[in-house]
């Protein structure tokens, strides 16, 4: 919905935003080459905090992914080391899958 299904920044809630929400196709062009695995999966989960003017608009899935564990398990609790591992697997999934779409 933000970052557009071709993730150029211009999906359909993108004029809605504060901020425009940024082009994931050159997160490697904007680091030298390199795309930044760490410091995007970072951005995911919430570990860091991007940039942007005006409140935070980007959420963080670290979160998200948390809050669906504890609903598809019927409320909150701990999270356990295997929901962690969900949690990081899904995570890791999508840097791979920002990985592909690089210009």
């Amino acid at each position: 919905m933000c970052h557009g299904a071709e993730a150029r920044g211009d999906g359909w809630l993108a004029d809605m935003l504060i901020r425009r929400p940024s082009s994931l196709r050159e997160l490697k062009i904007k680091n030298g080459g390199t795309f930044p695995r760490e410091q995007i999966a970072q951005r995911i989960d919430g570990r860091t905090m991007t940039k942007a003017r005006g409140p935070h608009e980007m959420p963080a899935w670290g979160a998200i992914f948390k809050r669906d564990i504890e609903s598809a398990t019927g409320g909150p609790r701990g999270v356990r080391e295997e929901d962690e591992i969900t949690i990081s697997y899904r995570i890791q999934a999508l840097v791979e899958y920002l990985a592909t779409l690089q210009d």
